[in-house]
């Protein structure tokens, strides 16, 4: 298997064809979230919001000797204009909000990792290329300053903000004049900037506007702190983005895709592959090439039919009712939402409470009324979640996976596999290793835990999520593999409800 270092998987031979990568549809300045963190500038010494080169560990390793003085706990930074798939509206509040830390008279300007000193520690941009809309999030530790100092870092985060909105209008007046009225789209096509970037850079950034900006307060020496509070300068407090004609309404720390257009990509082939969880064809055709020559060609795509029935069941390989989605590790519901006009219902499970008040306010927003939500772990509220379903509901479950990193908790694998009414998994992932591992549970033989049916791996598709670096995302649909096994004969009903 592609990502098991070449080892033949449980049973021999691979797990499923590796379809052709889906491309970004931007190239440069994707990122729809930046943070910059506020350190010494490699290059002149001076403060700077930028990204971090190294680390203060690396650094005392190395036997740095400035370590412990005054200062010397900041992080070093570089600049990050020359970062492609930065945006330029995202560089442009970090070229100011660096100018407003140094015109500031506070002793300790940048936050020192080692003496626990300093103000500023963080800018956060996120923005929109579908609304147009961006959030800007300084990051500060308050402790020590006077009133007078914290409402001069509130005025000038408000005087950047209006500064930057008031050029960006400006400057998108002056083009509009200047190209005489031409839309965005003739603009584009007349300068032939979009094949790279997925768009005019300039243009689109003159067309931006900040629509909210905060201050979070974080004392700890920790850089996250889930516990910081959260001041609104002005706005709402979000923003919103839009993905495949839906609204939605994003908070500063809720999961959002960083790629919107490639996002756009992948979400699209979940709606497609659950409407239509079909195996991609992994036979080969021999037919006779032009000289004479046997080649090998690949059959096309199936579509699937009305009749058609599963060869392993017997049964319709799609149910006649729609199914129910079940949505772990929801974020602000963007892939339920998509979903919900070919389900019966969708139930999203979420840990952060704030990403899941960004999901209730999107169903309303696009007047989706058949989802329910619910907060906690994921291992903690699902067996909850399963119960209920198998209660209120019939027909099949289609379960809808989108973890961290460190992928699936093993008791969430554990309800997915048991769970007999769950007939087809769809795992998106940033991590093909944790994936790996996660995959391997689902389709491996029964044990005294995993007593369900195993699921078998049907379609694989990489997405370029992350274009100028190694990363990507991988779609994976599976389904149960009742050829190969069946549930454990000593488990009860119940277990695999």
């Amino acid at each position: 298997w592609k990502f098991d270092g070449g080892k033949r998987p449980m049973g021999g031979g691979r797990l499923s064809v590796v379809e052709k990568i889906c491309p970004s549809p931007a190239l440069e300045g994707y990122r729809n979230k930046c943070e910059f963190t506020a350190g010494t500038d490699v290059l002149t010494g001076q403060p700077m919001f930028g990204f971090t080169v190294g680390s203060i560990r690396e650094r005392v390793k190395d036997g740095d000797e400035k370590l412990g003085e005054i200062g010397s706990g900041c992080a070093n930074v570089a600049d990050p204009s020359l970062c492609t798939h930065v945006p330029r509206v995202a560089i442009e509040v970090a070229e100011r909000m660096t100018a407003f830390m140094r015109s500031t008279s506070l002793k300790h300007k940048c936050y020192d990792r080692i003496i626990g000193e300093g103000v500023f520690r963080q800018v956060m941009v996120r923005n929109s290329q579908s609304t147009k809309e961006a959030l800007v999030v300084v990051q500060i530790k308050s402790e020590g300053l006077q009133k007078s100092e914290l409402d001069a870092i509130r005025n000038g985060l408000l005087q950047v903000c209006e500064q930057l909105n008031e050029g960006w209008a400006a400057a998108a007046t002056k083009k509009g004049n200047d190209d005489g009225g031409s839309n965005d789209k003739e603009i584009e096509q007349s300068s032939g900037t979009a094949s790279s970037n997925g768009g005019d850079e300039e243009s689109s950034r003159s067309c931006y506007r900040i629509v909210s900006a905060l201050i979070q307060y974080n004392e700890t020496r920790f850089e996250v702190n889930c516990d910081s509070k959260t001041e609104v300068i002005f706005g709402p407090g979000n923003f919103h983005e839009s993905l495949l004609g839906v609204r939605f309404c994003v908070s500063p720390e809720a999961f959002f895709q960083i790629n919107a257009k490639a996002a756009e990509c992948l979400f699209e082939t979940v709606r497609d592959w659950v409407s239509n969880p079909v195996p991609y064809p992994d036979e080969k055709k021999e037919e006779e090439g032009a000289d004479g020559e046997v080649v090998e060609t690949e059959q096309p795509v199936p579509t699937l039919k009305s009749d058609a029935k599963d060869s392993s069941t017997g049964s319709s390989t799609m149910a006649s009712s729609p199914p129910v989605i079940l949505d772990v590790c929801c974020g602000t519901g963007a892939i339920g939402l998509l979903l919900a006009k070919s389900a019966k219902m969708i139930y999203g499970l979420e840990i952060v409470a704030e990403a899941i008040e960004d999901a209730k306010r999107n169903a309303e927003i696009n007047k989706i009324d058949n989802v329910k939500y619910y907060v906690g772990k994921a291992e903690e509220t699902i067996k909850e979640v399963m119960e209920s379903v198998s209660k209120q509901t019939e027909g099949d479950i289609i379960a809808v996976v989108d973890p961290p990193r460190g992928g699936l908790h093993p008791k969430v694998i554990e309800a997915l596999r048991n769970c007999e009414r769950v007939k087809y998994l769809v795992y998106v992932s940033c991590n093909a290793k944790s994936m790996m591992e996660d995959v391997k549970k689902m389709v491996q033989p029964c044990t005294k835990k995993l007593i369900g049916v195993p699921f078998k791996v049907i379609r694989t598709r990489p997405f370029d999520l992350f274009p100028q670096t190694l990363h990507f995302e991988m779609l994976m649909l599976l389904s149960r593999d009742h050829e190969r096994g069946k549930a454990r004969p000593n488990a009860t009903r119940a277990d695999r409800r």
